[in-house]
């Protein structure tokens, strides 16, 4: 690996840099940010069966200019150490930080590696979202290369969306540009939004069958992300029963941290309601390794029953988002029939 980049966070200094394509990240810089102790974090890490197979020690040139050995975590993992800290019981003068660092850190480091794309892409994502492929033929075109299938248009969409949903429409039109070279997706015509942005090409979508909605509606709550100690579908249901109020609001912290909130009985949207934020990197990740990623997930669980958009931003995790919402009971009853 190369230099080690510093980014600047909460006031401190963090260090990471890019190997094989994929972002590594110093883990005692934050340790020292933190006032952890490093030699108990480093053992934890290495303790751990997910941590510990993926921790490298890389030769890098520090700060100083000379070659060190720094413990690196890949960012994608990064949150799964973090949240493995139990912001009760450290110092109560570094509680807010840790917790601080739970909730950012990644979004810092994350946005902090995305390329560069002109600001005038930046649109709202919650328009033309039903968008999922254009209208090209199957064969070879007259561009001197294959031109982009229905499958490919549709998969190379999902890839955008996902860019833009974790790092915004500049990160979007980078990877369009990745792909277009490759051939997957159709060059970009000048000054065009990217698809599933207002002004997209506003072709219809396929209608979603009511099979496909539920499947999706179950991984989502059969997930077990990091730092959730349960599925999200028995965490929403714990959530709902509410047995024991402290444990309970730590639970749905943490739930919110992922994208997914349990909302409160509001006019606009009836009773309580499970909302689903479509700029949550959690819910990205969630959905990234399946057919629904991107932001397909989100026209796919409209389709549930119940399953709409809001009619503005839903605050979860303490930013604003839009998403999807599901009535509570419905999603319980899902999750009944499921963990069965």
């Amino acid at each position: 690996m190369g230099e080690l980049v510093r980014i600047d966070f909460q006031g401190d200094a963090l260090w990471a840099g890019q190997q094989d394509g994929e972002v590594m990240v110093a883990v005692k810089p934050i340790c020292g940010a933190l006032g952890l102790n490093w030699d108990g974090q480093r053992q934890r890490i290495r303790r751990d069966a997910v941590l510990g197979a993926t921790a490298v020690m890389i030769t890098a040139v520090a700060a100083d200019a000379k070659n060190r050995e720094v413990l690196c975590l890949p960012l994608k993992y990064l949150n799964g150490w973090l949240f493995g800290i139990d912001a009760g019981r450290v110092k109560p003068e570094i509680r807010e930080k840790v917790i601080a660092y739970q909730r950012e850190c990644y979004d810092a480091l994350f946005r902090h590696f995305q390329p560069e794309v002109p600001e005038q892409l930046i649109v709202d994502a919650d328009e033309g979202a039903g968008v999922t492929h254009a209208p090209f033929d199957e064969e070879p075109d007259d561009r001197g290369g294959a031109s982009a299938s229905r499958e490919q248009w549709r998969l190379g969409l999902a890839t955008v969306d996902m860019a833009r949903v974790l790092a915004g429409p500049k990160a979007g039109l980078a990877k369009w540009s990745e792909l277009a070279a490759l051939g997957h997706m159709p060059p970009l015509p000048a000054g065009m939004p990217v698809p599933g942005m207002a002004g997209g090409w506003g072709v219809a979508a396929e209608p979603v069958s009511a099979e496909d909605a539920v499947a999706c509606l179950d991984h989502l709550l059969k997930a077990k992300p990091n730092g959730l100690p349960m599925p999200i579908g028995a965490a929403i249901a714990a959530i709902a029963e509410r047995d024991d109020h402290i444990a309970i609001d730590q639970l749905h912290r943490a739930l919110q941290r992922i994208g997914v909130r349990v909302m409160p009985p509001y006019p606009r949207f009836g009773g309580y309601t499970v909302a689903v934020a479509n700029t949550a990197l959690g819910v990205a990740q969630i959905f990234q390794p399946t057919r629904w990623r991107g932001l397909l997930w989100r026209r796919v669980l409209r389709a549930v029953e119940t399953g709409r958009l809001p009619d503005g931003p839903m605050e979860i995790g303490g930013l604003k988002s839009r998403g999807v919402v599901i009535d509570l009971p419905i999603v319980l009853a899902r999750w009944e029939e499921i963990s069965s």
